[in-house]
């Protein structure tokens, strides 16, 4: 916890400067890992990942049984449909001539590529791994939340791995002053009881910081931006959660919860380059290969975007003035080539299976969120919740505790058919506010955070949608997507700054606590509850979430 001096008089330069010295902010995310001290004029991303050396030559995450039914006919005709009315939103002949245009494939030798080894490599030292090298590829957090594949000890070890790690090279922290340092967790406003537990347990006992203090997404990401309320979209790697915000609250009725994300966005471009014959690279595929699957999530976020409004001239004009898409993949004897793409019309269709959820649908296991027991978002009572043990030792069966919530099917979608487009679940999480007074300003207060928000094209394309969308009765005429004041994908962390610099010692878990299980030797007050500790951390987790 910051020292509680006088700093009245200090500017919120020095503010910043001074008290956020001591504070290091952790956003876990799911793909990447944002993480910088308060002090800091940015943090560090880092792919959040951890890779194990193995006997197995298999660098891909393993997936496990898919026990959906076998619906793939269906699904591959809805993307067709998909795919014909996303081309015709963006006045794109869907067998337009453009469609034809050559594709650019030159392959020049870069560079050998001298990967760095070791038992255990985080973050970037796994982009570069391949499908025959001796490493398996594990992501503790998938769309915001505890990988449901991995056991309560294993995900504890694999965080410990990645934060720990980072926070010594990247923030030039030893681990010896650790103990120095508070922590403020900002986390998804999905995440359970229990996962937040775990993480806790991370922070204060496996690397032993001084204290820690949790906040949630949304909340984070209106004090980034300065606004007190906001309808916040968060554009993730696997998922796109949408909430309403007002005075640092969340409304429950609001939450949206989309079961695709920018990855999507990147297997939808594959699968037009495919359709056209304009790609034939079979040495590269970023289901198996993580260098292969950065590389292609690099090549989205460059060059793909979504058209500005005009006519279909105008957008031919717009693609054509797009510059050739890079590609470097890497060979299994770790030789770099550069490939360039003509990308034509599939640069600015493949981003439309936001609004048309169908075309983001594939049979890779990159781009599917968990199954849909992993995405409920609410534990089932409160009073379950602080009545929850500490867990101090590894238990295997944890994930029954986080992942058999009762399913709220009006805020979780299972899968892309039939999910809501982006815009329709603006509307519908507006629509849930009653007073119209406060729904008028939240579509004049779209905000838009998360990895895939820089998107280039998506706040006007978005604001055009929304307002076509709006129902009859709306009394709203006006819709807007809020100017970012920083990096859309900092917004949360820079909101997680200010929340910690300003946070009081009410809500502060002190390591000490949390060790002992609120048992204070020599102390006056000899012990607290145990489950005062966890209510402690969790009542303020659960009053930003508006469950309380």
């Amino acid at each position: 916890m910051p020292q509680q001096d006088d700093f009245k008089s200090l500017s919120s330069r020095e503010l910043v400067s001074k008290r956020g010295a001591d504070l290091i902010i952790i956003n876990p995310g799911s793909d990447t890992l944002t993480l910088g001290l308060g002090s800091s004029e940015s943090p560090v991303h880092v792919p959040h990942a951890v890779a194990y050396a193995t006997s197995d030559s298999k660098a891909a995450e393993e997936f496990g049984e898919d026990d959906s039914e076998d619906v793939s006919g269906d699904r591959s005709h809805a993307r067709e449909v998909a795919y014909l009315e996303a081309s015709t939103s963006v006045r794109i002949q869907p067998q337009g001539q453009q469609w034809h245009a050559p594709c650019v494939v030159r392959n020049e030798i870069q560079g050998r590529l001298h990967p760095q080894m070791g038992n255990v490599l985080v973050g970037e030292q796994t982009e570069s791994l391949k499908s025959s090298d001796p490493y398996r590829v594990w992501h503790p957090m998938v769309s915001g939340r505890l990988n449901p594949k991995r056991t309560r000890v294993e995900a504890t070890r694999d965080l410990a791995h990645i934060w720990g790690r980072v926070v010594e090279e990247r923030l030039g922290i030893s681990n010896k002053r650790f103990a120095d340092f508070s922590v403020v967790l900002v986390v998804s406003e999905d995440l359970s009881g229990v996962e937040v537990e775990i993480l806790a347990d991370v922070i204060l006992r496996e690397l032993g910081f001084k204290d820690v203090v949790v906040h949630v997404e949304a909340i984070a990401a209106t004090f980034g931006q300065g606004c007190s309320g906001a309808c916040v979209v968060n554009l993730g790697s696997h998922t796109t959660t949408l909430c309403c915000v007002e005075d640092g609250i969340i409304t429950p009725s609001s939450r949206v919860l989309l079961p695709y994300g920018g990855v999507c966005i990147g297997d939808s471009l594959l699968w037009l380059l495919r359709r056209q014959r304009s790609w034939s690279q079979q040495d590269f595929d970023p289901t198996t290969r993580p260098c292969d699957a950065s590389e292609l999530n690099r090549m989205v976020l460059r060059s793909c975007f979504l058209p500005a409004e005009g006519a279909e001239r105008d957008v031919q004009r717009q693609i054509a003035s797009c510059p050739n898409a890079v590609l470097n993949i890497v060979s299994d004897d770790n030789v770099v080539s550069e490939l360039q793409l003509c990308l034509g019309p599939a640069a600015c269709v493949a981003p439309m299976g936001y609004f048309h959820p169908d075309l983001f649908y594939s049979e890779s296991e990159r781009s599917r969120p968990p199954s849909l027991k992993t995405l409920s978002p609410l534990e089932a009572h409160w009073r379950e919740l602080s009545a929850h043990p500490l867990h101090l030792a590894g238990d295997d069966d944890f994930h029954d505790d986080i992942y058999t919530d009762p399913v709220d099917e009006t805020h979780s979608l299972a899968d892309h058919h039939g999910a809501l487009g982006l815009d329709d679940a603006i509307v519908k999480s507006i629509s849930s506010i009653p007073r119209p007074h406060q729904r008028k300003r939240l579509y004049s207060s779209i905000l838009l955070v998360g990895e895939y928000a820089g998107l280039r094209g998506l706040p006007d394309m978005l604001e055009r949608r929304v307002l076509a969308a709006l129902p009859q009765d709306e009394i709203t005429e006006t819709v807007a997507v809020m100017e970012p004041k920083s990096d859309v994908r900092e917004a949360i962390w820079k909101g997680g700054v200010l929340l910690g610099i300003l946070e009081g010692g009410d809500h502060w878990v002190k390591k000490s606590d949390w060790l002992s299980g609120g048992v204070r030797v020599g102390d006056p007050v000899k012990y607290v509850k145990s489950e005062l500790v966890l209510s402690k951390l969790f009542w303020y987790f659960r009053a930003q979430q508006g469950t309380v």
